[in-house]
């Protein structure tokens, strides 16, 4: 996503600057037979302390805000779908995926989006992302048992089945066993 302030502008993207940006092009997509919206969290540009062009400039994340906002008005819009800049440019700053700075707070953001927006009913919430973390923790450490590999497998299963509950109850059962292990 590259945001022009103007030809040579340097620095930090106003929020006025950035509604005259994604006004503009929602104008301009109403004559076209479809269009992509974007949101995004925050950019960063890189390229120009790399040498690569010239400095695009910086978008704040706002405390989530900049997510909210562009999110928000991807899915209002009349656009034929929306793309999430990105998963994991963390150069950019775009990033979307789980941090130490950020958590899962932008994934909860989709995820309350997409239930205000698209469907009251969807039942995922922030916390539920943190079991693919568990588990993988769990199989990182004990990569070599067995016995324990069959049960992080069923874990798994329940997961994509959607049996969130089921995944939830045998993973904290699975780690507090192996917390109160003798080492």
């Amino acid at each position: 996503m590259y945001l022009s302030l103007s030809p040579g502008a340097r620095g930090v993207l106003s929020v006025t600057a950035l509604e005259n940006y994604l006004a503009n092009f929602e104008q301009n997509g109403t004559n076209w037979p479809a269009f992509v919206s974007s949101a995004f969290p925050r950019f960063h540009d890189v390229y120009q302390p790399a040498g690569v062009r010239d400095y695009w400039g910086y978008l704040g994340d706002r405390k989530g805000e900049m997510l909210r906002t562009t999110l928000t008005r991807a899915m209002t819009n009349q656009s034929a779908m929306v793309q999430v800049v990105t998963w994991n440019d963390f150069g950019e700053g775009t990033v979307v995926e789980p941090t130490s700075e950020y958590g899962y707070r932008d994934l909860g953001i989709i995820q309350d989006s997409r239930r205000l927006h698209l469907d009251p009913g969807f039942a995922y919430r922030t916390n539920d992302l943190t079991l693919a973390t568990r588990l993988y923790r769990l199989r990182r450490r004990n990569a070599t048992d067995t016995t324990l590999g069959a049960a992080l497998d069923g874990i798994f299963t329940n997961i994509i089945r959607g049996d969130l509950p089921s995944a939830r109850s045998q993973l904290t059962r699975l780690e507090s066993s192996l917390t109160n292990l003798p080492k």
